[in-house]
C-alpha cells in the first residue's frame, strides 16, 4: 500500500467541495454529475472503553468530512468476543474496523483476518506507549493501532498510613515491607498490608519483570520461532520466592492465595479497613470513595508500585486495546482514515481527560497532573510489560495457565521451583500450537 500523509477531517472536506466546484465528479450519460456510491462504514467498538459522547462526535466529524459514508457503530461485549470475531473475520461480513483487546491481535492477524496497517500513516506514532505498538505488532507487520491503555496502580488507606506513623508512600520493596511492618504493628490481626490475590497474575508478575538485570520477557521469550516459558529462569525464581517469603509468609498479604482478582471483593475489603493497599486499575480509584463507601477522597491516596530499587517503580502490565481494519473489509481506506481521526491528538487527549484512561502517546501523559490517581496510572505506564505475542497467547490465559502456576506456589503447595517446571512445559506447549 502506498504510504499517505495524514490530513485533517477539515482539510479532507474542503478539498472534497473543491473538487465539487471543479467539475471533477464523474458524469452519467445525461452529462450531469453522479454523486458517490452510498457507503456504510461498520465499526466494532468494545462496550465501555469509551465515552458514547467521544464516538458520538468523532462519528459525525468523519460523515461530515466525508457525506456519502455513515458510520455504524456496534458495541460488543467482552464475554465471547474472541469467537465472534474470529468468525466475522472470515466472511465477507466482518467489519470495517474493531476494536480488540491487546492481547487478542496476535490471534486475529496470524489467521490473516486483519489488513497490514504498516505502510499507513499514523499520528503520534514515533511516541506510541512501546506495549501497546509491542501488542498490535506481528512478525514484524503492524495490524493493531494503539488505541487506548490502562495499568494497575498501588491504591492506599491514608488514615491507617498515618497512624501507622508513615508519612511518605514507599519508593522500594525495602520500604513497603518497612511500611507492612509498621501497619502490621498498628492494625488489628486479620488486617493485610497490601491485598494481592495470590492468582492476580496483572499485579504479580510485574515483580517478575521488576527483577533487577532481568532484561527480557518474563513470561517468555522466543528463539528460532520458537516460544520457551521462563518461570523456571533463575531471575523468575528470585521474584517468585521473593513474593512468596516476604509477602504472604510474613502475612503482609492475606489475600487468597488460589483466587483471582475481582475487584468487587478487593473493594470491600478496602472499604471495610481490612486492607491499606490494594492493587487495581486506575481507573477504579474512585469506586473504592464516595457513595456506598465509608471514605471521602481524602481517605485515599495512589502510587506506583514500588520497584526493588529506587531507579524506577515496577513496571505495570499495559492492558488495553488496539485498532484494526479487516482484511476482507471493501473500505480500506475509509477504515484507515477513521482510525487515523480517532487515534489523533484531539480524541486521544479526550479520551484521557473524559474517559479517565491511558492515551496512546507519551506525549499525552501529563493530561491529568491535576487528578492524582490518573496521574499516577498515567506515569507508571511509561515503564510496563506485556504478554508473549503469540497467537496462542489468548488461550493461555483462558485456560488460567498463570493463575493455576502462581496459586500453587503462594498458597504453598508447590515449591516455586516445582511449579514452573510443571507450568512451563504446558505453557510452552500452548504457545507453539502443539
Amino acid at each position: 500500500m502506498v504510504k499517505r500523509r495524514l490530513i485533517s477531517t477539515a482539510a479532507v472536506a474542503l478539498l472534497t467541495a473543491g473538487l465539487a466546484a471543479c467539475g471533477s465528479s464523474s458524469t452519467g450519460s445525461s452529462g450531469s454529475p453522479t454523486a458517490p456510491a452510498h457507503v456504510t462504514l461498520n465499526v466494532w467498538l468494545m462496550s465501555g472503553s469509551a465515552p458514547a459522547s467521544l464516538v458520538t462526535a468523532w462519528n459525525q466529524q468523519f460523515e461530515q468530512a466525508h457525506p456519502n459514508v455513515t458510520v455504524n457503530v456496534s458495541l460488543q461485549q467482552w464475554t465471547g468476543i474472541v469467537t465472534k470475531t474470529d468468525t466475522a473475520l472470515a466472511t465477507t461480513q466482518a467489519p470495517d474496523v474493531l476494536e480488540m483487546g491487546n492481547t487478542y491481535v496476535a490471534s486475529f492477524a496470524a489467521t490473516g483476518g486483519l489488513a497490514d496497517l504498516s505502510s499507513v500513516s499514523w499520528p503520534n506514532q514515533s511516541t506510541w506507549l512501546q506495549s501497546l505498538q509491542e501488542a498490535g505488532t506481528y512478525n514484524s507487520k503492524l495490524y493493531g493501532i494503539p488505541y487506548y491503555a490502562g495499568d494497575r496502580i498501588a491504591i492506599y488507606n491514608t488514615n491507617m498510613f498515618a497512624k501507622a506513623g508513615i508519612t511518605s508512600t514507599p519508593t522500594t520493596t525495602t520500604e513497603l515491607l518497612s511500611d507492612c511492618a509498621q501497619i502490621k504493628a498498628t492494625e488489628p490481626s486479620g488486617t493485610s498490608c497490601i491485598y494481592i490475590p495470590g492468582e492476580y497474575w496483572y499485579a504479580m508478575d510485574s515483580f517478575l519483570f521488576g527483577e533487577p538485570g532481568n532484561g527480557t520477557s518474563a513470561i517468555a521469550t522466543k528463539s528460532g520461532g520458537t516460544w520457551s516459558a521462563q518461570f523456571s529462569s533463575s531471575a523468575d525464581q528470585t521474584a517468585l520466592n521473593w513474593i512468596y517469603t516476604n509477602l504472604f509468609q510474613t502475612g503482609y498479604d492475606l489475600a487468597p492465595a488460589t483466587q483471582n482478582d475481582t475487584t468487587t471483593t478487593t473493594n470491600t475489603v478496602f472499604d471495610s479497613s481490612k486492607a491499606a493497599i490494594i492493587v487495581e486499575p486506575g481507573w477504579d480509584y474512585a469506586s473504592v470513595y464516595g457513595t456506598g463507601t465509608s471514605f471521602t477522597a481524602s481517605d485515599v491516596g495512589s502510587f506506583a508500585l514500588p520497584g526493588y530499587t529506587s531507579s524506577a517503580p515496577m513496571p505495570t502490565f499495559l492492558g488495553g486495546s488496539n485498532l484494526g481494519v479487516a482484511e476482507k473489509s471493501a473500505n480500506k481506506t475509509l477504515a484507515e482514515e477513521y482510525i487515523q481521526m480517532v487515534e489523533g491528538t484531539q480524541y486521544q487527549s479526550e479520551m484521557a481527560t473524559v474517559g479517565g484512561v491511558i492515551p496512546n502517546s507519551t506525549t499525552l501523559l501529563n493530561l491529568q497532573a491535576e487528578n492524582p490517581p490518573l496521574n499516577t496510572a498515567a506515569q507508571a505506564a511509561k515503564t510496563s510489560w506485556f504478554t508473549p505475542n503469540s497467537p496462542q497467547e489468548a488461550t493461555v490465559e483462558n485456560d488460567s495457565y498463570y493463575e493455576d502456576l502462581l496459586g500453587a506456589i503462594f498458597s504453598g503447595q508447590q515449591t516455586a521451583s516445582a511449579a514452573a517446571s510443571t507450568y512451563d512445559s504446558q505453557i510452552d506447549s500452548v504457545l507453539n500450537g502443539s
